[in-house]
């Protein structure tokens, strides 16, 4: 109870001491974030046609026909998302000492009926601290996903027509540029025949990328997050730290064309320069814009 006290009483103060405490709380809390995650980095879809261009005339009276067509397009889309999966546990032990001091009027030093007043205040003692264990297992990646097709239809004629047109079909992949795990890394990297495989696996972490000519390169680690507790001014105690866990560098046309996937790495490795089919009759000239 509140109230203005008369300056003749005499003060009792007391010190108690008290540790707020808990051990073994979910590092990130029972809903809300979450360390398994998918984020999508870029889509980019994208559908062109043209045609078609030219003419074929037909004289008639069976004189055949006469002329040139020509239609085609693409379409496709690529992108890339970053993984963060298969993550459980993390916990966080907390302790709180604090000296809880109370102040009141002594004993014997007021009367029934009186209004008193009894403060009290706090000190957070130096050793309090937040303990945090990150999750041991799990693991993060990066991918690339890869849908295209290309056709072209030619038609010639002369008193008959030919068409020596083709069409790719869809043409799809989903390439892993880096997986870690506790035990090891997978890396995207060429196949080396006779592996047709197109990752390769280190048990080393962390690992550097070695020096390479199809545009990537990076450093990766599993997150390990150490974390330091300071007690803020409000008394408040906070704890933080961070981790650089992966850097990456792509140059995705370089790498998808210097990874040797079948159909997709000659047209993509072309798109700033010429894709040429049917044995470099037909060419087809790309800008990347």
């Amino acid at each position: 109870m509140l109230s203005i006290c008369p300056s003749y009483y005499s003060q009792t103060t007391k010190t108690d001491f008290s540790n707020f405490s808990t051990t073994q709380q979910p590092m990130f809390g029972t809903v809300g974030f979450n360390l398994n995650f998918e984020q999508s980095i870029f889509h980019v879809p994208w559908n062109s046609s043209f045609g078609p261009l030219g003419a074929i005339l037909d004289p008639g009276f069976g004189l055949g026909q006469y002329g040139f067509e020509i239609s085609g397009g693409t379409l496709g889309n690529i992108g890339a998302r970053f993984y963060s999966r298969n993550w459980s546990g993390g916990d966080v032990d907390v302790s709180y000492p604090v000296d809880i001091e109370l102040t009141y009027p002594t004993n014997n030093t007021f009367n029934r009926g009186d209004n008193i007043t009894i403060n009290s205040a706090y000190t957070v003692r130096n050793t309090a601290k937040i303990d945090t264990r990150f999750p041991s297992s799990g693991n993060i990646g990066l991918e690339m996903y890869f849908l295209m097709r290309f056709w072209l239809t030619p038609k010639f004629c002369f008193y008959s027509c030919i068409t020596p047109g083709f069409d790719t079909g869809n043409l799809s992949t989903t390439l892993t540029l880096f997986d870690v795990s506790p035990n090891q890394v997978t890396y995207a990297c060429p196949p080396s025949p006779p592996s047709t495989s197109l990752t390769c696996t280190e048990s080393i972490l962390p690992f550097e990328m070695p020096d390479n000519d199809f545009g990537f390169e990076g450093e990766f680690d599993l997150p390990n997050v150490s974390t330091t507790s300071q007690i803020l001014g409000n008394k408040c105690l906070k704890a933080e730290g961070e981790d650089a866990y992966a850097y990456v560098g792509v140059d995705v046309f370089d790498l998808i064309g210097g990874m040797k996937i079948p159909f997709i790495s000659p047209v993509l490795g072309a798109l700033d320069n010429d894709a040429c089919f049917l044995g470099d009759q037909i060419c087809l000239s790309y800008t990347l814009l």
